[in-house]
C-alpha cells in the first residue's frame, strides 16, 4: 500500500530509477562502517539538492529500486524540511512499527508538500497509532484534493470501518472499487464488505 509521492508525475517513474540510482552512488556514500561515516561528517552531502530528493522519492514507484531507509534519513540530515524524503520514510517507519517517528516525519511532510500523497501518509501514520479520528481527517483531506484515486477512498474506508462508521466505511470502500477493480487493497477492501455490518469494525478493535 505505499503511496510515494512518485504519484505526482506517474509517468516519469520507469526512468527515474537508473537516474536515482546514480544520484544515491555520487551524492550518498555507501554505509561502510568508517569511509560512509567519516563523509558524512565531512559534508559530502552538502550538494545533493531539493531536487535529488525529489528524484530518490519518485524511484521508490519502482520495487526493483527501492530506496533504503538510510538513505532517506541521510537525505534528511541535510534537509531536515525535505517533504519527499519525509514522506516516503514516514510510510516506512510506519509499517516497521515506529509510529512515532514516523508522526514526526508524516507531520514534517504534510506541511512542506500540501499534497494527497503526503496526507494520506500522515492518516495512515494515526490509523496505525489507533488516533481513527484524526485518521479519518487527514484521508478525508486526501481524498478531496484526489477524488479518483481509490487507494485513499479504501484507507478513508478502513478509518470509518474501524470507528464504527460503518455506512461510510462501506460507501468508501465500494467507491474505491467502482474506481479501479485491481488497486492494491481491492482484495482486503471486498473482503470488508463481505463480513455482516459491524463485523470489520469489531476485528479491527
Amino acid at each position: 500500500m505505499l503511496q510515494p509521492v512518485a504519484a505526482m508525475m506517474p509517468h516519469w517513474s520507469p526512468y527515474l530509477a537508473p537516474v536515482a540510482a546514480h544520484i544515491i552512488r555520487r551524492a550518498v556514500p555507501s554505509p561502510q562502517p568508517a569511509h560512509g561515516d567519516r563523509a558524512l561528517r565531512e559534508g559530502s552531502l552538502e550538494h545533493l539538492e531539493r531536487s535529488k530528493l525529489v528524484v530518490l522519492g519518485l524511484a521508490t514507484r519502482d520495487p526493483h529500486a527501492r530506496v533504503q531507509d538510510w538513505q532517506y534519513e541521510r537525505a534528511l540530515a541535510v534537509d531536515s524540511n525535505a517533504g519527499v524524503a519525509a514522506n516516503n520514510l514516514a510510510w516506512m517507519y510506519a509499517e516497521d512499527g515506529r509510529l512515532d517517528e514516523a508522526l514526526k516525519l508524516a507531520t514534517v511532510a504534510q506541511a512542506q508538500l500540501k499534497r494527497p500523497e503526503a496526507d494520506d501518509t500522515l492518516g495512515w501514520v494515526y490509523y496505525r497509532k489507533g488516533l481513527v479520528q484524526h485518521a479519518i481527517s487527514a484521508f478525508e483531506r486526501a481524498a478531496a484534493k484526489a477524488p479518483t484515486n481509490p487507494t485513499y477512498q479504501y484507507h478513508l474506508g478502513l478509518a470509518h470501518l474501524k470507528q464504527g462508521n460503518d455506512a461510510q466505511g462501506r460507501a468508501a470502500l465500494k467507491r474505491a472499487l467502482a474506481m479501479k477493480s485491481d488497486f492494491n487493497g481491492a482484495d482486503e477492501a471486498r473482503k470488508a464488505l463481505a463480513e455482516p455490518p459491524g463485523k470489520t469494525e469489531e476485528e479491527n478493535r
